[in-house]
């Protein structure tokens, strides 16, 4: 009975902890620095990787060297360093990959293909990481990080609140997308294995807040988790545990969001599912509805603003190298040329493009001559200036 007094105790007293440390994180949020670029701007240049995940900006100029971006920070002439106009923060530098979540955590793959957890402790639960009860979380939490998590692994991505990875031919999903429910992290298992002895032929994994979705190298879509916006299916159902196909062939990428799938199919045409908005309504299907054609790459994000015309922002990538912004542009995600608010076909945004990006109401573009470039509304989120490469 002491025992189990102690124990509740333990767990309040940490529900508490980590209440407040939420409380002051969302406050620091909505004090902090925040800067609206109404027309593309230069971040850096020599960029040879750039990854995007929410708020958190990361780029490599160098091989092995992964760099944090502050875009709330602009240097001044004579602060400028390595031709990276912001301020700045270098993570790592042996990552041979790196897979950043949209909170201070970033998985980084080294040249022994080993994976290493870097980020703030608080940050390990809601992950990877399997706690048993408070007491094991609250133990996790006082440890460092730099922490070799995962060997031999090769293959594996990163998306909003989600790293997955294959072992022994399993995909292993991690982290909150894949979590049934609410709740402190060790009541409900983090790290869930799916397509068993069949992961080879699994070419991309995203996810959109509670959901996963998987394009395998058939061309077939799958998903999984809640399904609130319909993105699964157009039935009731409000969960799935399982993956179900969604489309069964013809796909070449896709991208996710907590209210819309984005699919980029073999014949170079872009289709988005989930939340669609037409004569300023929003409704909401599995049914896909076409943006846009002759495209090469795409990247799919939201808006800060929500509101009732939806919130997506794409930004795609024609054949001929020019950029296209579609979606909300309250925050000039889509830069000020254009209207504020919902644009509802595709605008052109920047030629001589190669790759390009979003954020969480933001845009990103890099041209041939590696220049990375930026334009939307940015909150400030923290370097993860604790970390020593």
């Amino acid at each position: 009975m002491y025992k189990l007094r102690k124990m509740v105790a333990m767990s309040l007293m940490f529900c508490f902890t980590c209440t407040v440390m939420l409380s002051q994180n969302l406050e620091a949020l909505a004090k902090a620095p925040r800067v609206v670029q109404k027309k593309y701007t230069i971040i850096a240049k020599n960029v040879r990787d750039v990854q995007v995940c929410g708020d958190y900006l990361y780029l490599s100029q160098k091989k092995n060297k992964v760099i944090q971006i502050d875009l709330t920070a602009k240097l001044r002439k004579k602060e400028v360093k390595s031709n990276i106009y912001y301020r700045n923060h270098l993570i790592s530098k042996e990552a041979k990959a790196y897979f950043p979540d949209c909170i201070p955590r970033i998985f980084i793959r080294n040249k022994q293909n080993e994976i290493i957890f870097e980020g703030g402790n608080y940050w390990k639960c809601y992950s990877m990481f399997r706690h048993k009860d408070v007491e094991d979380c609250e133990r996790d939490s006082i440890q460092g990080a730099n922490k070799v998590v995962l060997k031999n692994i090769t293959r594996c991505w990163y998306d909003s609140h989600m790293f997955a990875y294959v072992q022994n031919n399993n995909l292993v999903v991690t982290g909150m997308a894949v979590r049934s429910r609410d709740g402190e992290c060790y009541e409900s298992d983090t790290r869930h294995t799916f397509f068993k002895g069949q992961a080879d032929q699994v070419k991309q994994v995203v996810s959109g807040n509670y959901n996963v979705f998987v394009l395998m190298k058939d061309g077939s879509v799958w998903g999984r988790g809640r399904n609130e916006n319909k993105l699964i299916s157009d039935s009731s159902e409000k969960y799935y545990k399982k993956f179900v196909e969604i489309v069964p062939c013809g796909v070449k990428a896709i991208a996710a969001t907590g209210e819309n799938v984005g699919m980029l199919k073999k014949d170079g045409t872009l289709w988005l599912w989930g939340e669609k908005t037409e004569n300023k309504k929003v409704t909401r299907s599995t049914a896909p509805y076409q943006i846009a054609d002759d495209v090469k790459e795409f990247s799919l994000g939201t808006s800060y603003y929500s509101t009732k015309t939806g919130n997506a922002i794409v930004v795609l990538l024609k054949k001929n190298n020019v950029a296209y912004g579609w979606g909300m542009n309250k925050g000039y995600a889509l830069t000020s040329k254009y209207k504020k608010g919902w644009i509802d076909k595709p605008v052109k945004l920047k030629s001589n493009i190669k790759h390009v990006y979003t954020g969480d109401g933001t845009t990103f573009l890099l041209d041939k001559h590696n220049r990375l470039y930026w334009a939307g509304d940015q909150r400030y989120s923290g370097l993860m200036d604790w970390i020593k490469a």
